[in-house]
Parts: structure tokens; sequence; C-alpha cells
């Protein structure tokens, strides 16, 4: 009986601490990059040394702040005096609340002035004409709006981005490549920038036709290896590829390493030389994971910071360009 009771008490607790912080999933946000937290119930962990590793200055920090519900007012104070960090992403999945309009558009200029870049990121939602204002202001601020969408937006709704185009970004979390009928209306996606594409294999022949129908530059995110060389040939055959971003979600064979290793070099013999991007999306980041990530001479590696045992001198020479991700949680569609 006394094991009931302390189970109840547990649940009771558990149950009541959800309800408190039930207003956003994620806050990740200090003043400095040292001692990043996770509103999760539970503190980042990272050792001391660890932290004094991760302080170089020179170093790219990307910090997410995803929220499945509107930020609290209090918690602007605390993100306006924060420093160290060369990228925000406010990562929401309910519309921003107009008593919080003037709070972001007053922390999107802040941090302007420090230089720090920010992106916006709306998830599943597409705007309406009431938020049109704000979303104007946010972008003469600097700020990306980047709208990850599961579904291509209708006419009407492409009529409300065309009012804020200037700073717009589309993602396309569609569990799939695009249909042919759906290859027009991307083509007339309001948005100079190019387009991402989320998903988890590589595209075949007909999903390939498609992309190349919008006449779009793309960006595509992938979390699977592809089938065979051939799938390496089909990719390469998109007519503008700007860029490709492979999602490392389950620890790769040794063999597996020759296949990223395989797309980086193709990847730098075509005309347009497409950059290849790789995300750590595992817990762990062991010494034979950092040589055969080494390997691979990517231009860019991104690595959450939960999956850094202990310093290593070699964590900063994986690739042109290494991304020290906090507040980013694995195996999440976010980058």
């Amino acid at each position: 009986m006394s094991m009931v009771k302390h189970f109840i008490k547990k649940f009771l607790g558990i149950f009541i601490l959800t309800l408190l912080f039930s207003s956003f999933s994620v806050l990740a946000a200090s003043l400095t990059t040292q001692g990043v937290w996770h509103y999760e119930l539970h503190t980042q962990a990272v050792s001391k040394p660890l932290d004094t590793f991760l302080a170089n200055p020179e170093d790219t920090r990307v910090l997410f702040l995803e929220y499945a519900d509107a930020p609290m007012a209090q918690e602007f104070e605390t993100l306006s005096s924060m420093t160290g960090f060369s990228k925000v992403i406010f990562s929401m999945k309910k519309p921003v609340p107009p008593f919080l309009f003037e709070s972001f558009e007053k922390l999107f200029s802040l941090w302007q002035k420090k230089k720090i870049a920010f992106e916006l990121r709306i998830v599943g939602l597409t705007p309406v004409d009431d938020e049109v204002p704000f979303f104007q202001n946010l972008c003469q601020s600097g700020a990306v709006l980047n709208f990850y969408l599961a579904y291509v937006p209708t006419e009407e709704e492409q009529a409300v981005f065309q009012k804020f185009s200037s700073c717009l970004h589309f993602s396309f979390g569609l569990g799939r490549y695009p249909k042919f009928e759906e290859t027009k209306p991307i083509s007339n996606l309001p948005s100079n920038d190019f387009i991402d594409f989320y998903a988890d294999h590589f595209p075949i022949f007909e999903q390939v036709d498609n992309l190349n129908i919008t006449k779009r530059e793309i960006g595509l995110h992938i979390s699977q290896l592809p089938y065979n060389a051939q799938s390496l040939d089909l990719i390469f055959s998109l007519k503008k590829l700007s860029r490709l971003d492979l999602e490392i979600q389950a620890y790769p064979e040794p063999s597996h390493y020759s296949f990223y290793q395989d797309i980086v070099l193709r990847a730098a013999k075509q005309d347009s030389k497409v950059p290849v991007s790789i995300l750590w999306s595992l817990y762990t980041l062991g010494a034979t994971d950092l040589e055969n990530l080494a390997k691979i001479h990517a231009d860019q590696i991104a690595i959450p910071i939960e999956a850094i045992e202990k310093p290593n001198r070699n964590l900063r020479t994986l690739a042109k360009k290494v991304v020290f991700l906090y507040g980013f949680r694995m195996n999440t569609r976010i980058q």
C-alpha cells in the first residue's frame, strides 16, 4: 500500500509541475552561453571543463527556443540580456498573441543591434490579415520568418504572405516530396529565398522531376542514407539544388561514412558547388564518431552540446564550419 501511495504522490507531483509549465515546452536561455538551461523539469548537464571549452568567442552558437504555447511576458527580460549566440531561432506552434507583438518587436530590434541573427519559425500555421503589421515590423528588424508547413498554401493564403514577402522562407515537412499538382503553387510562393523540403528518404525519379518543374531554388533536409549510387545520381540531377542537409538520426556503421564522403565529393563537383551540412542528432558523440565525421569534409557540421561528453580540440576542425547547438532536441525536424 505504501508503494501505491508513493506512486500516486509522485504522479500528482509531476502532473502539477506539468500544469505549471504548460505554457511552453522548452526554454533554453540565460545571460550567456554558459549555463544555458532547458525548462523541461531538468537542468542541462554541462561539465565545467566543457563549459570553459565552449566559451570560445570565435565559435558559432545557435540557440533554439521551442514553444508549444506562447512565451511568458517575463521571459523577454532574460532574453534581452542574452549574449554569446550567433543566431537565435524561436519555434512557435501557436500564433503569437497580440499582447506579445510589441515584446517580440523590441527583442528582435535589440538583437539586431547586438548582431545576433534571429528567425521566427512558425510551425504548421499560415498568417491571417491581423498579423500582417506585426510580421512586417519583424521584417524591418531583420528577422527571417520561416513558415514550416505540412501542406502547400492556397492562393488566398499566398496573398497574405505576399504582404511581407521580403523576409519569407518556406520549409515543407510534407512527409513526402511534392506531387505534380503542387508544383505550380510552390512555383508561385511569394519568397525570393530558396525553399526547404524535409524528408526521410532521397527523392526518386518522379519526385526529382516534380522538384525541377517548380523552377525554384531548393534545399533538401534528409534523415536517411541513399539507397544506392543511383540515388546520388538523381539528387544531383536537380537543376536548382542550393543546399543539402543530412541529419544523422542513427549511429552510422563505418561503411555509412563512405556514403557521406561520396555525397560531399559529388556536391563539390557540381557547377554550383552545392554546400553539404551534417546535423548530428544523437545523444552521444564518441571519439570514433569524431574521427569518421572529420573524414567526410562537410561544409558544415552542427552538434548539439548535449552530445559532447568532454572537451576535444578536434571538434572545431570537423568541417569548414562547426556549429554548436543549444536547446536543440534530438530527432526533431527543426534544423
